[in-house]
């Protein structure tokens, strides 16, 4: 059995990530209520309910999966409605955070994660670069 380098739960924890840039939902017309809820629901699987260490300390969830399924909705028809710009993360979820931050809180928290993700990868592929980089000198 071939082993995967990242297990496939967490693999699609950050393929989920994408979503929350709704590039599509403009396209959505007729199917506006279910776009990204697969998504969503692997990302509210993994933030969305509390956890235990290997240690067994517990570890509170990060957003309220209740509230989070029904800013989906919210921000889906917002992005719509207004005209965001939808397939740019960073500028959209700043415009939501700026004009919307109280109804959208624990969409927020997970755009912030999947930020949080993205540096420290960017960050671990620096040292991985920078590793390669002496092996060769």
């Amino acid at each position: 059995m071939e082993r995967s380098r990242f297990p496939v739960d967490y693999t699609n924890v950050v393929n989920a990530f994408r979503i929350l840039s709704l590039c599509n939902v403009r396209f959505q017309n007729e199917n506006l209520s279910t776009y990204g809820n697969k998504r969503l629901e692997t990302l509210l699987s993994h933030y969305g309910s509390a956890k235990k260490t290997q240690g067994s300390k517990d570890v509170p969830a990060v957003v309220d999966a209740e509230k989070c399924r029904i800013e989906w909705n919210f921000v889906k028809e917002l992005v719509v409605r207004e005209h965001y710009p939808a397939g740019h993360v960073a500028e959209l979820w700043k415009m939501l955070a700026t004009h919307h931050s109280h109804e959208v809180q624990n969409s927020i928290k997970l755009c912030q994660t999947h930020l949080c993700c993205l540096l420290i990868k960017m960050a671990v592929t620096e040292v991985l670069a920078h590793r390669i980089k002496l092996r060769m000198l």
